[in-house]
């Protein structure tokens, strides 16, 4: 598969997620595109946003293909990397990093105990577009070294 054959599939995977918010689709192929350059196929990625694309990646993958049936310390793992990350407050503003932090709350009870499906689906396709709104305010990948980030400061 092509890289661009790579990345409408992986859009046509995220739409699942959609939360009708009007830009949905593009926030999916900024994420999908991303992905490409900065995940790798195993292991963690090297940079800030790539990791930031592979938990949220890893954690939606999880519920949509197995329920959160293996759900684990390594998923429990990402959501604290997304604590520590995502809600930059150079990305968004309080009330948005209130609602990725309720967001995350809802993720770690999915993978605990489940919650209603199309309540967690929204759920992460808020944090697909969080991830996204993330990768497009820091366009110049950030490398990730020794638990930080070099010019981030405490959170990014």
């Amino acid at each position: 598969m092509d890289r661009s054959q790579s990345i409408a599939h992986h859009i046509a995977v995220l739409m699942y997620h959609d939360t009708s918010s009007g830009s949905f689709e593009e926030s999916a192929r900024t994420f999908a595109e991303v992905w490409e350059d900065l995940v790798p196929e195993q292991g963690p990625a090297t940079t800030i946003q790539g990791e930031i694309l592979r938990a949220v990646g890893r954690l939606a993958g999880e519920d949509r293909r197995n329920g959160c049936v293996n759900w684990d310390e390594d998923y429990e793992d990402l959501v604290e990397f997304l604590r520590t990350w995502l809600p930059s407050d150079r990305v968004f503003r309080a009330a948005q990093r209130a609602r990725i932090s309720t967001d995350l709350d809802a993720v770690v009870a999915n993978g605990r105990s489940g919650i209603d499906h199309e309540v967690i689906r929204v759920v992460f396709g808020r944090l697909i577009e969080d991830a996204s709104a993330y990768c497009r305010a820091f366009p110049d990948p950030v490398p990730m070294k020794q638990g930080h980030v070099e010019g981030h400061g405490d959170n990014g």
